[in-house]
């Protein structure tokens, strides 16, 4: 971190019910024993199918990641609604 650095902010306005999804590019980029990366395709898909950061973070690993991993998943509820906590 420097001092004087400048960072890019935005916004993102998400409804009660919607999830937002933070990762970092170890997962995308973890590459097999051949060279093949995991991908963005492959990490769509396995949102799309319901992984939670956790399933994802260790698929990526199973497919030989070896580069740092951050993945985060924000669910919005209703206000009042019980929060939800999931592995």
């Amino acid at each position: 971190m420097l001092e004087d650095a400048a960072y890019e902010q935005t916004g993102v306005g998400l409804k009660p019910g919607d999830w937002l999804f933070l990762l970092t590019d170890g997962i995308a980029e973890a590459q097999d024993e051949e060279g093949r990366l995991f991908g963005f395709t492959r990490v769509e898909w396995l949102l799309r199918e319901g992984a939670t950061a956790v399933a994802l973070a260790e698929a990526a690993q199973q497919h030989g990641q070896t580069d740092d991993i951050t993945a985060i998943c924000i669910e919005t509820q209703a206000v009042g609604a019980p929060a939800r906590l999931s592995a």
